[in-house]
């Protein structure tokens, strides 16, 4: 029998009751703990909790010493094993959503993969989730909204599916990740994915407000994961990318050709960051000329890059990663920086036949910063010394319509610095015609599309007609691209259009051509239209 600190004696019957109370309170507690730290969820688990707490409590209390050094090192043991649960079970829970964090997730995905290389079994999927128009919310109602409408997102996938088997985390921002253990077979994540989208759709409540969300979702299936979790999170991210490409609340599956395209749009922004400013980039000019005359009276410049190793690449291909990178900021700044010192030099070295103006392409991520975008044309209108009209800004009719009314006060800003303004693209848009009064353009350009269909498709000529009749009696000019043809050049003339673009007349050429050059090919193979048109 031995002595406690206090004086009071413990019998062996009441060291193995304190030995007991102690273990099981905290094989409890820990039973508890890894659970929540494993499913990211407390709810299941609070009798555990309660239970194993107050048993491992008791069991502290006790003041024993002396012999009882053996259930005393237990003790230290088990109080060690329970800190650390405790401290990962705060690192691996979320605290706006209470789901799995980030961390917790990764450990999760790698533990997985690690069944699935050790013993070729054990398949699993990963969703990726991202939520549609959640920053409107947050910009309207606040971030203790947004988090508000999180917990529910949160709830409703939980609900959607078995949280004893499936893992749910919050991996940042409005993004979710969920673990789908044991399936792995094509079509189950798409499935499991399309009811969580159904879940996640249905009204919210939010602070007073009701409103509606969707999600965009990128599955990846444990076959095509490689290596560790930051590989498979990239593909699935990937993927999740290639469904909001094609609209809200879209479903993509990860596909090899996606990680293929992904390395190479990440290397072509990485050599775009290096080539700004460098001998890489170009400017061609290719000339607007007036169908009345058929003489070049405007060029629109038009970038180029030629890579040293990647060769010559699509601007289609690069302006958009621009536009995404935010690259396309000192791009456009650079490009409207030399064509305004061209336009100044072909003035210097032959003003009768220079260009009267030069058209250069605005991105709508330039148009999102209008105090610097004002400033920055300022600028280079002053360094050219350009009078009003020399330099026109070509929009196209999709930025226009992103907010119509954020522009129109934009191109007002830029007309009273006399920048000369052109819709371009236009009919490929939503506008309708009625809308280009409210816009104070100087050109239209038609697109290239309705062009290319006038001689097979008579109701696209009724188009066209109708389009440059409007245009032309609203007092702006309106411009055909993409004339390839006479016939082209002749109808167009005979419905009043007044410029024409394209490779009839020329394709794009360095600026040390626009001036020092030869008739344009269209001048001579439009030349018996124009003839018998006047007629």
């Amino acid at each position: 029998m031995q002595q406690s600190g206090s004086g009071a004696r413990v019998t062996p019957w009441g060291l193995r009751v304190w030995g007991v109370t102690v273990l099981l309170g905290g094989a409890a507690l820990l039973f508890a703990l890894e659970r929540m730290v494993r499913h990211g969820a407390a709810g299941r688990h609070g009798l555990f909790i309660a239970l194993g707490a107050m048993l491992y409590g008791i069991g502290l209390a006790l003041p024993v010493r002396g012999s009882l050094r053996m259930p005393r090192q237990v003790l230290r043991r088990l109080r060690v094993r329970v800190s650390r649960r405790r401290s990962a079970l705060s690192a691996g829970i979320d605290a706006v959503t209470g789901l799995a964090s980030r961390s917790w997730f990764v450990h999760r995905l790698n533990l997985a993969l690690g069944r699935m290389s050790a013993c070729r079994e054990g398949g699993f999927s990963v969703l990726l989730l991202d939520l549609d128009r959640f920053k409107l919310v947050n910009d309207a109602l606040g971030h203790s909204a947004g988090d508000d409408l999180l917990r529910q997102v949160a709830a409703r996938i939980n609900a959607a599916l078995r949280p004893d088997r499936h893992l749910v985390a919050r991996l940042g921002g409005d993004e979710f990740a969920v673990l789908l253990d044991g399936v792995g077979e094509p079509g189950a994540a798409e499935r499991i994915a399309t009811r969580i989208q159904e879940a996640i759709d249905a009204p919210y409540r939010v602070r007073g407000h009701e409103t509606r969300m969707t999600a965009s979702v990128g599955i990846i299936r444990s076959e095509q994961c490689i290596a560790c979790a930051d590989s498979v999170l990239r593909d699935v991210d990937t993927a999740m990318y290639g469904a909001k490409r094609s609209g809200p609340g879209r479903i993509a599956t990860f596909a090899l050709p996606m990680r293929r395209k992904a390395s190479r749009e990440f290397g072509i922004e990485t050599e775009l960051r290096k080539a700004i400013g460098t001998a890489q980039l170009s400017l061609l000019y290719q000339p607007i000329v007036a169908l009345d005359r058929l003489t070049a009276d405007s060029v629109e410049a038009l970038l180029r890059w030629n890579h040293p190793r990647l060769g010559v690449v699509d601007p289609e291909e690069f302006i958009p990663i621009a536009e995404q990178s935010g690259l396309v900021i000192p791009l456009d700044e650079w490009v409207q920086r030399q064509a305004c010192l061209q336009w100044r030099a072909w003035q210097d070295r032959d003003p009768a036949r220079a260009p009267c103006s030069v058209s250069v392409n605005v991105s709508r991520v330039q148009m999102a910063y209008p105090d610097a975008f004002l400033a920055h044309v300022r600028a280079v209108m002053e360094a050219a010394r350009m009078p009003p009209g020399a330099l026109r800004l070509e929009v196209t009719e999709r930025d226009v319509m992103r907010d119509p009314d954020a522009v129109v006060d934009l191109l007002r800003e830029l007309r009273n610095l006399g920048v000369g303004l052109a819709m371009d693209d236009f009919g490929t848009g939503m506008s309708s015609l009625a809308c280009l009064r409210r816009y104070p353009f100087d050109v239209v350009k038609i697109d290239r599309d309705f062009i290319a269909d006038l001689g097979a498709a008579a109701d696209v000529r009724a188009v066209v007609h109708a389009s440059v009749m409007l245009i032309e009696s609203l007092g702006m000019r309106s411009v055909a691209e993409g004339v390839e043809s006479a016939a082209q050049v002749e109808f167009l003339r005979s419905i009043g259009c007044h410029s024409a673009q394209g490779y009839l007349f020329g394709r794009p050429a360095p600026a040390d051509r626009i001036v020092a050059r030869e008739p344009l090919p269209g001048e001579r193979q439009a030349a018996p239209a124009l003839v018998s048109s006047s007629r």
